[in-house]
């Protein structure tokens, strides 16, 4: 055989073998069904002289369908709740990283007792279930879980390198232990997508029986291990499904108010006022346990044998605060949402009639 025959067949045996293993073909970030065109030229001389160049039949080839996902938690910490809490909500992120739009089945669960989330954030182990979950994928007509709005329980027609929220929302028994934990889930799983407003059926693995005629289906999800803080466990990949993990943590708050006054001029007791005494009042708040005080409102209405005096004193973490003028003849100061430990003193004065 001639050096260029050789030549001439190296070049034809690679180009086989590059058509051979087309059929089982992705790229990742590429679009499903891109065709992918590839050619070889040979350049060479004998004895010193060029030779006409070759080029090689074109190697063709389509990209795979590609089924990659990812779940998360979104917030970093447990969703606090209170005993007895309807629409208690937890959130996740459910990502396509594959290379084509897909529909995603949502289902959730309930983790046995013992399991650990949060580590950093004690306590950390399950040991109740929440009741009544179930996920819904956010509309995207307003942010955050609304009731009204976000109904669609599962993902519909997300394309590739795209996000979407799903909530998680279940029930807390009305009996509930303060500092109880219930750790849930939140799988999902590819579909077939294509169609809107119509959920897909399952999909099916070519890798199973790869190099099929036309575009293969292929699940690249891969195997994971559970992260540090347990909001992602341990899963095996190639089954086009992934799973998040996240928490609800039982607290309450209790309140409770105190006013004591003292007078001017003397007694401080007020057992002697009359007119033109001036009174001076504290009212002391207290909010105790783990939580939030959502919120947080004073009034104090004033008897009409009263006139308000200036000299009103509230702590600098109070949102508002006047007199009379959200409600007549009546001290307000409103302090939003108060977590708890906390003590809040408002002092303000008033003349007798």
């Amino acid at each position: 055989m001639s050096t260029f025959s050789k030549i001439f067949a190296a070049l034809c045996l690679s180009t086989f073998v590059l058509l051979a293993s087309s059929n089982l073909a992705f790229a990742a970030g590429t679009a499903v069904n891109t065709s992918i065109t590839n050619t070889a030229t040979l350049a060479y001389d004998v004895n010193g002289i060029v030779q006409a160049s070759i080029t090689s039949p074109a190697a063709t080839f389509l990209v795979d369908r590609i089924i990659n996902l990812a779940v998360a938690e979104a917030n970093g910490a447990p969703s606090i709740v209170a005993p007895g809490q309807a629409v208690a909500v937890t959130t996740f992120t459910v990502t396509n990283t594959g290379n084509d739009t897909q529909d995603f089945n949502l289902a959730t669960a309930n983790l046995p007792s013992g399991t650990l989330i949060f580590n950093n954030l004690p306590p950390s182990s399950d040991s109740f279930d929440a009741t009544g979950c179930a996920a819904f994928a956010e509309s995207g007509a307003n942010a955050g879980y609304q009731a009204a709005e976000d109904l669609a329980t599962f993902i519909d027609e997300l394309a590739p390198d795209l996000t979407k929220t799903v909530y998680v929302v279940c029930n807390i028994p009305p009996a509930q232990a303060i500092n109880t934990v219930a750790v849930v889930s939140l799988t999902a799983t590819a579909l077939i997508g294509g169609t809107a407003g119509t959920k897909g059926a399952l999909l099916t693995n070519d890798t199973v029986t790869p190099n099929s005629p036309g575009i293969d289906i292929v699940f690249a999800d891969p195997t994971l291990a559970p992260n540090a803080n347990g909001t992602i466990p341990a899963q095996t990949g190639g089954d086009a499904a992934a799973t998040a993990r996240d928490a609800y943590r039982v607290v309450t708050v209790a309140t409770n108010i105190t006013k004591s006054a003292t007078c001017s001029p003397a007694p401080a007791d007020c057992n002697e006022a009359k007119t033109g005494t001036v009174i001076s009042y504290q009212l002391l708040i207290t909010v105790t346990g783990s939580g939030f005080a959502d919120g947080l409102v004073i009034t104090d209405p004033l008897p009409a044998n009263l006139t308000y005096a200036n000299g009103l004193i509230v702590p600098p973490s109070a949102l508002s605060s006047d007199f009379g003028a959200t409600t007549p003849n009546t001290l307000t100061v409103n302090f939003g949402n108060v977590a708890a430990p906390a003590n809040l003193t408002i002092q303000f004065k008033a003349t007798i009639n």
